[in-house]
């Protein structure tokens, strides 16, 4: 459309795209025992929970950390704002601090944190691993199992997938009652760890454990142990073992 003479069209304002700066995240600092003063470095967790520690705790609890610790630092002032906090070191950690809390608190000289489920456990056994704490492992290996006697699956199924096999031997005869069941941590396992437990139930329910059968029926966990003495041992087909469970097959 020609405008009429005299009169000049002008063009639309165009929108302004206006840009919205994402302010930083909010740092808080850790309850006590990891927020003194006396600290001589800072772990960052992954939800931005600085926890103050000490060095010569860590070193001493972890390898990992006794050489991370150990890192020269550049002098200061040449360092961002982020990577230090009132003149100590700031690491980062992938670990959330609900984990990390827990993780510490088993390394220093306090009383260890409790473990109600295996959620909580779970995260904290990983990062104890991860950095080679052989006290902190220990321990959380012991309380995969005692857990486990409530939650016999999952607990089996999260020693598959940390390729704990002694903890894993253990739970097998308990894992066994509820076999029928799916639980999330069954997706960790390799087909080859599934293959295994499936042989073993399949055995343990076997026509020579079931109730048609003259000879009295054998416990889950009978059908994991050689016979007594060692003399007579079923050679077809053969019976399982727990030492089955620790020579894992490749995933099928």
């Amino acid at each position: 459309m020609i405008p009429p003479a005299g009169r000049i069209l002008s063009a639309a304002p165009s929108p302004t795209s206006t840009v919205v700066a994402t302010p930083p995240p909010q740092v808080t600092n850790a309850a006590y025992p990891f927020n003194k003063a006396a600290a001589d470095a800072i772990l960052r967790s992954s939800d931005n929970v600085d926890f103050w520690v000490r060095r010569s705790i860590l070193a001493e609890a972890s390898c990992i950390f006794e050489d991370m610790l150990s890192i020269p630092q550049p002098p200061p002032g040449t360092l961002d704002d982020d990577d230090t906090k009132d003149g100590l070191p700031v690491i980062r950690l992938s670990e959330d601090s609900q984990s990390l809390d827990k993780l510490l608190r088993l390394c220093y000289p306090i009383e260890d944190p409790d473990f109600h489920t295996l959620d909580e456990l779970r995260p904290v056994l990983e990062a104890a691993m991860k950095y080679m704490m052989e006290e902190a492992t220990s321990l959380l290996r012991h309380r995969l199992v005692k857990l486990g006697q409530s939650q016999p699956l999952r607990a089996f199924a999260i020693a598959c997938a940390l390729d704990l096999t002694h903890e894993a031997e253990s739970l097998v005869p308990l894992a066994y009652t509820a076999h029928c069941a799916f639980v999330d941590e069954l997706k960790d396992i390799s087909a080859g760890v599934y293959y295994r437990v499936s042989h073993y139930m399949a055995k343990c329910t076997g026509p020579k454990h079931d109730g048609g059968s003259k000879r009295k029926a054998r416990p889950p966990e009978a059908c994991l142990r050689p016979r007594a003495g060692g003399e007579r041992r079923i050679r077809s087909p053969r019976a399982p073992r727990l030492a089955e469970f620790g020579r894992y097959p490749p995933d099928i």
